[in-house]
């Protein structure tokens, strides 16, 4: 009696279906005795048995290695594949897994892409892994696993970085908030006891006297001088304007003083963006409003242009333009201008 008790309960014990992570525990030692064909199965029927991604990545990685042992390298990938699929950060160990299938891996991982949609508070140029990948809003195909992420502002005020990790197939979305850069100047220095002093700086922690200066409503403050023909009456003399203003991200508002031949005033407002990293493109309106000489009569008109600014430092730039402009008062004249200059703004 006591001899049939015991049976059943032996039997009862082993018919105890083993747990996803047991499977894998005892697939690991299969596997290190060499009974790989063993292991497979073990490995074959925790991946039925389990839905957890990290234990699933694991799973697949043996499963890998297996087949990897076995010399059979389509299997191989295609368990990798899988691993990278439930963990995108998964990885072999190059000091005790053979080197060939470490590579394999890793190929599969620059090769898998998923898709990374970046959105910020504000225009932003956005970087991966120090490459541009575009303005925010952007949605890119990258390669799988973590990825350093940068955004910053066109005229560097604003910025953020984090990490983010790229899933396979599947589209991954960051919601990126810039917080305003602190220039050196601005942290407060080390008083007594560690704690910041005063440094020159009222309660609200800016320097006394600052800011006001350096910006025009939250806007960067310009400067430029340029000289501009009309293609079409190359015979006249080339006008030339001085200008100021100031510059947001994308937006920039100045009013230009023309003073030769004659005297004009031509306010402008437009659009830039970044090409690449020392190169803008831009479109402008104009409002020209002239005085003739020898004349009472007011000149008039409305235009617009385009063109390309070149950064040689950050404070410094060239820029050409092309556009047209219709003067209606006194009377209906179009004209052709070309411009060029060079921009200044505060450093």
């Amino acid at each position: 009696m006591t001899q049939a008790l015991l049976l059943s309960a032996l039997l009862a014990f082993s018919a105890t279906p083993r747990k996803p992570s047991g499977r894998l525990t005892a697939a690991q030692a299969e596997f290190s005795r060499g009974d790989f064909a063993a292991a497979l199965r073990d490995l074959d029927a925790a991946v039925s048995e389990t839905g957890d991604d990290p234990t699933l990545s694991k799973i697949h990685l043996l499963r890998g290695q297996c087949y990897g042992a076995q010399r059979d390298l389509v299997k191989a990938e295609e368990a990798f594949e899988k691993a990278l699929e439930s963990d995108p950060e998964a990885k072999l160990d190059p000091q005790r897994v053979d080197p060939s299938l470490v590579s394999l891996l890793e190929g599969l991982r620059d090769r898998m892409q998923g898709e990374l949609e970046v959105r910020t508070d504000r225009p932003a140029k956005v970087h991966l892994d120090g490459k541009p990948i575009g303005l925010s809003p952007v949605k890119a195909s990258v390669a799988i696993g973590r990825h350093k992420l940068e955004a910053h502002t066109g005229d560097g005020k604003y910025s953020a970085s984090s990490s983010v990790v790229i899933a396979a197939h599947k589209t991954t979305t960051v919601e990126v908030e810039l917080a305003e850069n602190r220039r050196e100047e601005d942290t407060p220095p080390v008083g007594p006891g560690g704690r910041g002093g005063d440094g020159g700086r009222d309660g609200s922690g800016e320097p006394r006297g600052a800011g006001s200066s350096f910006s025009i409503y939250g806007g960067r403050p310009l400067a430029d001088l340029r000289l501009g023909v009309n293609p079409l009456d190359i015979v006249n003399v080339p006008h030339a304007e001085v200008g100021f203003g100031a510059e947001w991200p994308y937006i920039r508002a100045s009013v230009h003083l023309q003073f030769l031949p004659g005297f004009g005033i031509v306010p402008r407002g437009g659009l830039w963006v970044p090409v690449v990293d020392q190169v803008r493109a831009f479109v402008e309106l104009e409002l020209p409003v002239y005085f003739p000489q020898g004349t009472t009569a007011l000149a008039l008109g409305l235009g617009g242009c385009g063109g390309a600014e070149f950064f040689f430092i950050k404070w410094l730039s060239a820029f050409a333009e092309i556009g047209a402009r219709n003067f209606f008062l006194p009377g209906p004249e179009v004209q052709v201008t070309i411009q060029a200059g060079m921009r200044m703004r505060l450093p």
